[in-house]
């Protein structure tokens, strides 16, 4: 058994961050000012005590780590295939190397269990795996995901909007991997329409549609990131409609968005078939609050090279399917209490 020393320096941090917040907080609540540092109530004490043992932990990660290998006496597993080994060493994010899901990742499906309601849950095939998810709330579908798969998941996130520098301590402790997005189905004046909608995530996704040329092309090492992923025998999942759905047309509140699949997830796909030799399972997801509903997987036709159009088609019809399912068991559901 090896533990990696950077999972308890993110602890550490982890820690040191909460402490932080939760004397700033208390200091803002009792005196008015962010620089009047407080310790009479619980939650300053607190603080302070999670500030100390963040340090702790953050500066003896090394030299514990080291003492808990020494007493397991275990020794990492090594790879049959020694170009197979390379790949997954090269690809495979520094952070979720040796990763285990933890407390936070725990308390973040924690969360997402709450109020859950699962479908087709059964019908998840052993192994890795690769979901596409709809992607209507972003935070309520990855945390609903999340919850509803027993197994930890490796989620993609935009890169420009959510990778942030505060946002990513978080995400990383997660397991969760940064990627190039793109709103390339929307129009300009949709675009336009996204950009004024989101006031804390403006810059990002102005960011997003700048690059989405070059977009195709940086998401190589993303793609070769979530494969090492799935080559060692864990699950990933994605958000294939894209960090924002079709806005619906003007003054129409009732419209519903339009819903459309990207293609990205099959290049991860075609890549882990290319380096494994065999098929990966993708399973379709639908959400709608509460609801979480699997589809029966499937997997890309080598032979046959889709266009992107088909693999589009192929997404959109599968996960949309799941999302009406979902949909319906959440309205059965409000019937019944309704009816009580």
């Amino acid at each position: 058994m090896v533990f990696k020393f950077s999972l308890l320096k993110t602890l550490g941090l982890t820690f040191l961050i909460f402490g932080i917040f939760l004397i700033i907080q208390q200091s803002i609540i009792l005196t008015g000012s962010v620089i009047g540092f407080s310790l009479s109530s619980i939650a300053g004490f607190v603080g302070l005590i999670m500030i100390v043992l963040g340090i702790l932990i953050f500066l003896k990660a090394d030299s514990l780590e080291k003492r808990l290998v020494k007493e397991s006496g275990d020794e990492p597993e090594e790879q049959e295939d020694p170009g197979l080994q390379d790949y997954i060493k090269k690809n495979t994010p520094p952070y979720l190397r040796n990763y285990k899901p933890f407390a936070f990742y725990n308390a973040v499906r924690g969360m997402g269990k709450i109020g859950l309601k699962t479908h087709g849950k059964e019908k998840l095939p052993e192994g890795p795996k690769l979901f596409i998810a709809t992607h209507k709330k972003p935070w309520n579908e990855a945390f609903r995901l999340l919850g509803s798969v027993d197994e930890t998941v490796h989620l993609y996130v935009d890169e420009s909007i959510n990778w942030t520098p505060l946002r990513r301590t978080f995400l990383k402790p997660m397991g969760m991997i940064p990627i190039k997005g793109t709103l390339s189905h929307l129009s300009e004046k949709q675009k336009q329409k996204v950009i004024e909608k989101h006031l804390l995530e403006r810059r990002g996704f102005k960011e997003v549609i700048r690059d989405e040329k070059k977009a195709g092309y940086e998401n190589i090492k993303y793609i070769r990131q979530m494969t090492s992923m799935l080559m060692q025998g864990r699950n990933a999942g994605i958000f294939v409609e894209g960090p924002e759905l079709n806005i619906p047309k003007e003054d129409d509140k009732s419209e519903e968005p339009k819903r459309r699949a990207y293609a990205g997830y099959a290049l991860v796909a075609r890549e882990y078939k290319r380096r494994t030799g065999q098929d990966l399972p993708i399973v379709p997801v639908g959400i709608h609050r509460g609801n979480v509903a699997f589809g029966d997987a499937f997997y890309i036709d080598q032979k046959h090279k889709m266009n992107r159009k088909e693999l589009e088609e192929t997404a959109t019809e599968k996960i949309l399917e799941q999302y009406a399912i979902a949909r319906s068991e959440k309205e059965v559901t409000y019937k019944k209490r309704k009816a009580a």
